[in-house]
């Protein structure tokens, strides 16, 4: 089964009160993610988020797998472009 895009689920992707608007919220998220880390030329990354990010649109059981690469991967990328080096060492406040 896959993820219909159409009104209805573009309506309940920002229906904040939702729960089930939790994996839109997340696939703004990975695109984010994959927009930055391509702006950085860091395609690896990328092309990893837009690979579950594809899969989790062909089948909706991806939505784990989805959530964990895209708080994982996606995480790293923004700590890093917003200047956290990830509790890497000096620099920490």
């Amino acid at each position: 089964m896959s993820v219909p895009l159409t009104a209805g689920t573009a309506a309940q992707g920002f229906a904040l009160r939702d729960p089930r608007s939790a994996v839109w919220w997340l696939i703004l998220g990975a695109v984010v993610a994959l927009l930055l880390s391509a702006w950085q030329r860091r395609f690896v990354p990328a092309a990893l988020l837009a690979a579950v990010t594809l899969l989790l649109f062909h089948a909706k059981r991806f939505e784990g797998p989805f959530a964990t690469v895209a708080v994982v991967i996606g995480g790293s990328i923004l700590a890093q472009t917003l200047g956290r080096n990830g509790g890497g060492g000096i620099g920490i406040p």
